[in-house]
C-alpha cells in the first residue's frame, strides 16, 4: 500500500506534563492568549475545559484554554491547518490536518512564544513534557471486502442471523471493529471510540461496500498508522487467499 491510497483526516498528539508544570493562570492572561492566537491565526480562543481527547481532564481554575482553526507552515513551506490547540492542567494537545510530523512544528512554536514567560512565582509557564501520546485518523482504499475481516465460519453465522445467507436477501456483512488493550488484573472499563489506545476500523461512511474505502482510527502517529494498515491489508488478503485455496481443494 502506498500513501496515494490514504487520506489523512487528522493527527493529534498529547504532550503530558508533571503536576504544576503547565501554569494555566498565566496562559489565560489576555496578552498571552492574543500572542498565541495571532501567531497561528486561530479563529477562536476560549477559556474552558477542553474536550477529553486523551483521557479525563481534571477540574481546575482556570479550567483550560482552547484554540481552534488556525494554521502553521512546515519546513517545506506548506501550510498545514491546525484544527485545535488545547491547554489542559497536565497536557497540551495539538490536532492538525496533516502528517504527525507537523505536530512538533506547532509545539516548538508554542515553546518559542512562551520561552520568556514566567508565572507569578517566577517559574516557567511550561515545564518539560514527561511523555507523549499519538492518535491519527485516516481513510484508505484497501484490497479486501468488508466481510473478509471475519473468518468464514463466523461470517456464516451473521449472514444467517441477518437473513442474507444463500437463498435470502442480497447483502454483505459490514463489520465495525473496535480493539483495545485490557489487563488481566484490572476490570475492563468498557470500549469507547474516543478512549486513548483504541483502534477502530470500519467501512467509510458514504461509500459502497464494493468501493473498499475504510475509516481507521489508531493510537499511532500517521507514518506508523500507514504501516499498520499495510500490514492489516496483507494479513486479511493472505487469509482470504488461504481460505479460497482450501475451499478449492475440498471440492476436488
Amino acid at each position: 500500500m502506498t500513501v496515494d491510497n490514504v487520506r489523512i483526516i487528522g493527527a493529534r498528539r498529547a504532550y503530558e506534563f508533571a503536576p504544576d508544570d503547565i501554569r494555566l493562570s498565566s496562559l489565560t492572561l489576555p496578552s498571552v492568549i492574543d500572542t498565541i492566537r495571532h501567531a497561528f491565526q486561530f479563529q477562536t480562543a476560549t477559556i474552558g475545559t477542553p474536550a477529553a481527547s486523551f483521557g479525563p481532564v481534571p477540574p481546575t481554575l482556570p479550567p483550560g484554554l482552547v484554540f481552534t482553526l488556525g494554521r502553521v507552515v512546515d519546513v517545506s513551506g506548506s501550510e498545514i491547518p491546525v484544527r485545535a490547540l488545547n491547554f489542559e492542567p497536565r497536557r497540551i494537545v495539538v490536532d492538525v490536518v496533516g502528517f504527525s510530523s507537523t505536530i512538533d512544528v506547532v509545539y516548538q512554536k508554542i515553546r518559542a512564544l512562551l520561552a520568556d514567560l514566567e508565572s507569578g512565582d517566577g517559574s516557567p509557564v511550561l515545564g518539560e513534557p514527561i511523555a507523549t501520546l499519538d492518535q491519527s485518523v485516516m481513510t484508505a482504499h484497501l484490497a479486501f471486502s468488508p466481510d473478509d475481516v471475519l473468518p468464514p465460519s463466523l461470517r456464516a453465522v451473521f449472514e444467517t442471523a441477518m437473513g442474507i445467507a444463500p437463498g435470502g436477501e442480497p447483502g454483505v456483512i459490514v463489520p465495525t471493529i473496535l480493539v483495545q488493550k485490557a489487563f488481566l488484573d484490572q476490570e475492563f472499563p468498557g470500549g469507547q471510540i474516543s478512549s486513548p489506545g483504541v483502534f477502530q476500523f470500519a467501512l467509510r461512511e458514504g461509500f459502497h461496500p464494493d468501493d473498499r474505502v475504510y475509516f481507521s482510527v489508531a493510537p499511532l502517529d500517521s507514518d506508523s498508522h500507514i504501516r499498520y494498515l499495510a500490514e492489516l491489508e496483507a494479513a486479511v488478503t493472505s487469509a482470504r487467499v488461504r481460505t479460497e485455496s482450501e475451499e478449492t481443494r475440498s471440492t476436488l
